[in-house]
């Protein structure tokens, strides 16, 4: 048997308390505000499961039975909290890879116009080597040729 309650776990094997490897050594133990609170929830049980059983309508009895329908809510609400948790986790994973999509896409636009630049940047380069070069080329031809017109007639 497997009683929880205030985010404890027991187990009761003749009476005596196993040790379960899913709780830490140190939740082996409750406080007595838990011992009341297990023992306070054990006989709301047992007044609902008579109640139910024998299907009185005494005022006791239907209080025990609305303590069924109020567990029911908390438990209800506890694994919408749960669920909703869950979702929330998945959502934040869903957004952070969206998100590195959506760098990873402006990163690879990044790249490919650095790479249009460079090659923009490159062509204009040999441009102006080539226009270097060509004024090189006619500079050395304008001298020749001034050099060829003041040359003395022999």
């Amino acid at each position: 048997m497997v009683l929880e309650g205030s985010g404890l776990k027991w187990k009761r094997h003749s009476g005596t308390q196993v040790d379960d490897p899913e709780i830490p050594e140190e939740k082996h133990s409750c406080s007595p505000v838990q011992i009341t609170a297990l023992i306070i929830e054990l006989k709301h049980l047992r007044k609902a499961y008579k109640a139910m059983t024998q299907g009185s309508q005494s005022p006791e009895d239907i209080e025990a039975i609305n303590w069924i329908h109020r567990s029911r809510l908390i438990k209800n609400c506890i694994d919408a909290i749960q669920s909703n948790d869950t979702k929330l986790a998945s959502l934040r994973g869903e957004n952070r890879r969206i998100q590195e999509a959506i760098l990873e896409e402006q990163l690879d636009a990044m790249r490919a116009e650095v790479m249009a630049l460079q090659d923009a940047l490159h062509s204009k380069n040999k441009s102006i080597t080539a226009v270097s070069l060509l004024t090189s080329l006619l500079e050395r031809k304008n001298e020749d040729l001034q050099h060829e017109c003041f040359l003395p007639l022999s």
